[in-house]
C-alpha cells in the first residue's frame, strides 16, 4: 500500500470512528493490508513482536476490503473466508509462536473459540471437582480450560501446547490422551459415574449448593423426582426449584432477555424516574443463551436507591410476575467497610433473587418442551408441576447499588468468574490493590479509588483504567470483538500518541483496534482492549458479583486502646501492642488464606509490627 493511499484510509477511517494505530503493538486486534500475502505479514508480524517485544494473542489478517466495507457500513463487519489473507506455509508451519499472558484477564477469549472439543473435557474434570469442593483442582482445570480457548489455532499436537502457562501435568495429560484416542477414559468415566450424574441434576435445582445435593446423594436421593418421591423436606426457594425445573433448566434466549429487559425497566422507571438499570451476565459479554438474567440497577441521586428495591419487587408481584423471590438487604457500609480489605470476594449489595413468570407464544414453548425433555430427569406424569403453556419461569436476579460504586459492580457482575478471580489477584499480585464489586483499594497509599456511574455502559471502562493495566500486556474477551468494542479499555499512553513511529512506505500494514464511535466510553481517550470473557455451566455462563471465596478480615479488631499483650516475657522483642487472642486470631487468618500473596502478606506484617516470623 503506498504511503498517500494509507493515510488517506487511515483518516477516513478515523473519522468513521475507527481507531487505527500505526505502529504494531500487544492491543492490536486487526492486521489490514493491501498487496500482500499472508506470509508477508505473518514475517513482518514476527519481526515486530521480536524487535518491539509486543505481542497478541490472537490478530486476524484481513484484507483492505473488509475495513472498507467496514466503513461503509460504519461498524465491523463480520469476517468471512474472503477478508482472510491466505497462507501458503505448510501446516506443520502454521502454528504460531504464541506469548501467552499468565493472567486470564490478560488475555482474548472470544466466545466461539477452536478447540471447544478439549476445553469442554476440562470443564467436565472442573465441574466435578466442584462437586467434590476441591476448589483448587476446580480452578486449575478451568483456567487450563481458558488458555486453550484464547489460541488462535486448533491444537493438534502437544508440541502447539509449548511454553504455555497455566496447564498442570493433570490438564496436559488429559489433552495428550484426547488428542492420541479421540478421548480421555478419566473424562467420559467422570461423564458416566451415578455420583456426578446425580450431583449435576441436584445441583441444578434453584436454591441448592454442593453440599446439600452431597447429603442428598449419600441419602440415595439421584434427581428432582426423588425429592418428591421421598417428600424430602424443602424450603421455599428449593420448593420453587423443583416445581419450576425444567423451565430454569432451559437456556434463556437473548430474545427472552430483552423482554425481561423491558419489563424491569418499566417496573423500575415507575417507581422512581431517572433510574439507570443495565443487562449485566452473559448477555452483556455477547452471548445469545444463558441460564438466567442479571440487572444491576442504580440512580445519579446518592442515596435514592435505598428504598428503591421494595418498591419494584411490590411493583413486579402486583403485576403478578414473580412466581419466587427473596430479597437480601445491603450490608455493605462505605464508613466501616470502605478503606480496607474486602473480608471476601461476594459483594454485599441488596439484591432480589426472583423467579419470572413470563409470557411467550405457543412456538416457542413447543421448542422449549422439547429442548427441556433432553436435559431433564422428569417424566410426564409430573407434567402438572410446570409452568403452563403460554408462559415459562425464568430466573431474574435484580441488584441495587449505590451510584457512587456502580462502575465496581458493573465489571463484578459482568463475569465470568474466572475473569473476575483473575482480575482481582493480577490487581493484588501485581498492583498491590484490592479489587471487589465495590471499591478498588490501594493498600500502598491507604486509599480507595471509586467511580462515578454513568448513563453508560462506560462505567466499566473507567473501573478498568483505574487499574491501569500495562500496555504490554493484552487483555481478554468473553466476547467477540466486534460485539461490544472496547468494553474493556485502557488509558492511552501520552507519548504513545505524541511518539507515532514512522514505517517504511508502502511495506507495513495498518493496525486496526476497534471503532471510537463504538467504545462505551466517550468522556476519556481510550485505547480499546476487549475483555474475556458466577452457578453453575462453564465459566463463559457464569457471573461474577456472586462469588465468594470465603474467609473474614485479615486484620484483627482493634479497640483505640489496646491492652498489653498477657503472654509471657520471652527475651525477645515485643510482637506488637495486640493481646495473644488478637495474635492467635490473625495467625488462624493466614491459615485460613493460604492464598495471600507474599506481598500481602508483607505488607500487612509491615502494618502490625510483626516480623515475618512473626
Amino acid at each position: 500500500m503506498g504511503a498517500s493511499r494509507k493515510s488517506f484510509l487511515t483518516r477516513l477511517a478515523r473519522s468513521k470512528g475507527f481507531l487505527i494505530e500505526e505502529s504494531y503493538s500487544s492491543s492490536t486486534t486487526h492486521v489490514v493490508s493491501e498487496n500482500n500475502t499472508g506470509d508477508e505479514v505473518e514475517v513482518w508480524i514476527q519481526k515486530q513482536e521480536t524487535e518491539e517485544k509486543a505481542s497478541s494473542s490472537s490478530v486476524s489478517l484481513l484484507d483492505i476490503s473488509w475495513l472498507t466495507e467496514s466503513m461503509a457500513r460504519g461498524s465491523p463487519v463480520p469476517i468471512q473466508d474472503r477478508h482472510r489473507l491466505k497462507s501458503s506455509l505448510k501446516p506443520s508451519e502454521l502454528t504460531p509462536v504464541i506469548i501467552m499472558k499468565s493472567y486470564a484477564c490478560q488475555r482474548r477469549t472470544p466466545l466461539k473459540h477452536h478447540n471447544a472439543f478439549l476445553t469442554e473435557a476440562l470443564e467436565v474434570l472442573a465441574e466435578n471437582a466442584e462437586f467434590s469442593e476441591n476448589e483448587g483442582r476446580n480452578v486449575a482445570f478451568r483456567r487450563s480450560s481458558s488458555v486453550l480457548k484464547a489460541l488462535p489455532y486448533i491444537v493438534r499436537k502437544m508440541e502447539d501446547l509449548k511454553d504455555l502457562p497455566c496447564l498442570g501435568e493433570h490438564s496436559l495429560r488429559v489433552i495428550k490422551e484426547i488428542l492420541e484416542d479421540g478421548t480421555s477414559s478419566e473424562v467420559e468415566s467422570t461423564r458416566q459415574s451415578e455420583q456426578f450424574q446425580a450431583m449435576k441434576a441436584l445441583t441444578a435445582v434453584f436454591g441448592v449448593g454442593v453440599r446439600t445435593a452431597d447429603r442428598w446423594f449419600r441419602e440415595g436421593i439421584r434427581s428432582p423426582l426423588d425429592l418428591i418421591d421421598t417428600g424430602q423436606k424443602l424450603n421455599h426457594a428449593q420448593q420453587a426449584g423443583v416445581q419450576y425445573y425444567n423451565d430454569l433448566n432451559t437456556p434463556v434466549t437473548k430474545k427472552e432477555a430483552m423482554d425481561i429487559s423491558d419489563i424491569v425497566e418499566k417496573a423500575v422507571k415507575a417507581v422512581l424516574p431517572g433510574t439507570i438499570i443495565t443487562l449485566t451476565g452473559g448477555f452483556r459479554r455477547g452471548k445469545e443463551v444463558g441460564h438466567d438474567v442479571d440487572f444491576l440497577i442504580t440512580h445519579p441521586e446518592e442515596g435514592a436507591e435505598e428504598k428503591l428495591m421494595p418498591k419494584i419487587v411490590n411493583y413486579l408481584d402486583d403485576q403478578g410476575l414473580l412466581l419466587y423471590q427473596k430479597t437480601t438487604r445491603n450490608s455493605y457500609l462505605e464508613s466501616k467497610d470502605g478503606p480496607a480489605r474486602p473480608p471476601s470476594n461476594m459483594d454485599r449489595f441488596e439484591r432480589c433473587f426472583s423467579i419470572f413468570r413470563l409470557e411467550q407464544s405457543k412456538v416457542d414453548f413447543d421448542t422449549r418442551v422439547k429442548a427441556s425433555s433432553d436435559n431433564s430427569g422428569t417424566t410426564d406424569k409430573k407434567e402438572e408441576s410446570y409452568s403452563g403453556s403460554s408462559w415459562r419461569a425464568v430466573r431474574v436476579d435484580l441488584v441495587v447499588s449505590p451510584y457512587s460504586q456502580f462502575a465496581f459492580a458493573t465489571l463484578g457482575w459482568t463475569g465470568s468468574k474466572l475473569f473476575e478471580r483473575e482480575l482481582r489477584r493480577w490487581a493484588g499480585q501485581e498492583k498491590g490493590m484490592s479489587l471487589s464489586s465495590h471499591a478498588l483499594y490501594d493498600s500502598k497509599q491507604s486509599s480507595q479509588s471509586s467511580a462515578s456511574a454513568p448513563s453508560s455502559p462506560g462505567a466499566v471502562s473507567r473501573s478498568s483504567s483505574c487499574i491501569s493495566m500495562p500496555s504490554d500486556r493484552a487483555s481478554t474477551s468473553g466476547t467477540i470483538p466486534e460485539t461490544l468494542p472496547g468494553f474493556y479499555s485502557r488509558r492511552a499512553d501520552k507519548m504513545q500518541q505524541i511518539q507515532i513511529q514512522s514505517e517504511p512506505v508502502g511495506q507495513a500494514p495498518s493496525f486496526l483496534t476497534a471503532p471510537k464511535k463504538d467504545t462505551v466510553t466517550t468522556t476519556e481517550n481510550l485505547q480499546h482492549a476487549p475483555e474475556l470473557g458466577f452457578s453453575s455451566g462453564t465459566e463463559e455462563e457464569e457471573t461474577s458479583g456472586y462469588e465468594s471465596e470465603g474467609g473474614r478480615s485479615l486484620s484483627p479488631m482493634v479497640t483505640k486502646e489496646p491492652a498489653p499483650s498477657t503472654s509471657p516475657g520471652t527475651g525477645r522483642r515485643a510482637r506488637t501492642a495486640f493481646t495473644a487472642e488478637q495474635i492467635d486470631s490473625l495467625e488462624r487468618a493466614f491459615k485460613r488464606n493460604a492464598y495471600l500473596g507474599a506481598q500481602d502478606k508483607a505488607e500487612l506484617c509491615k502494618r502490625l509490627s510483626l516480623s515475618d516470623k512473626q
